[in-house]
């Protein structure tokens, strides 16, 4: 079974900072839909959840929970943070582009980078039981923009850097430098819990 490598806009923050881009990582005639991403994945206290939505997107429910695997529809012990995702392809390679569309409460650590409306990314493995999801390195981005500050065009804020470039140039960066071993950091692995219907 082909895995597929992923770009995520707006995913896992586990607390730690994230770069945003001010613009997504798609044009519509990128985009493909992979059922395999359907249904329940479960790693420590996150669960997502993934359902098909319209015109080739998913919705994500993201619940950051007390115990998820046992009570995961359990609010009062779930913040909720909900995000539109498109399944991207680039160079024979696969990205999803996160935006949120709604949130509970402002405790749930994902959606809190977010607030503004932003797009982040991930990389992603996937198959049929293992969601591998490591986050963009901010430290080795933060490094490489000031040794090369004319690459990509970006703002610095008191919480980090959003890259301010456009859908075509925020490509051509990924393109670049998505096999470099230092701009991920080791992946977090998110199981399987259940299947989603289409």
């Amino acid at each position: 079974m082909k895995k597929y490598m992923i770009f995520v806009g707006v995913i896992l923050c586990m607390n730690s900072c994230l770069v945003t881009t001010l613009n997504p990582i798609y044009t519509s005639k990128d985009l493909v839909f992979n059922t395999q991403i359907l249904g329940d994945w479960i790693g420590g206290k996150i669960i997502w959840t993934f359902i098909k939505d319209d015109n080739n997107s998913y919705s994500l429910s993201y619940k950051e929970c007390d115990d998820p695997i046992n009570n995961p529809e359990e609010y009062s012990s779930c913040t909720l943070a909900e995000f539109k995702t498109h399944l991207v392809e680039l160079n024979d390679e696969y990205y999803m582009n996160f935006l949120p569309t709604n949130f509970m409460n402002t405790e749930n650590t994902f959606i809190r980078t977010h607030i503004k409306s932003m797009n982040s990314f991930v990389k992603v493995e996937v198959d049929e039981e293992m969601l591998r999801v490591s986050l963009f390195n901010t430290q080795w981005f933060e490094s490489y923009i000031e040794e090369n500050p004319k690459e990509i065009d970006f703002v610095k804020h008191e919480e980090g850097v959003i890259i301010t470039a456009t859908t075509e140039e925020l490509q051509k960066f990924i393109k670049k430098h998505a096999s470099d071993p230092e701009v991920f950091i080791n992946p977090t692995q998110l199981k399987r819990y259940k299947v989603v219907d289409n």
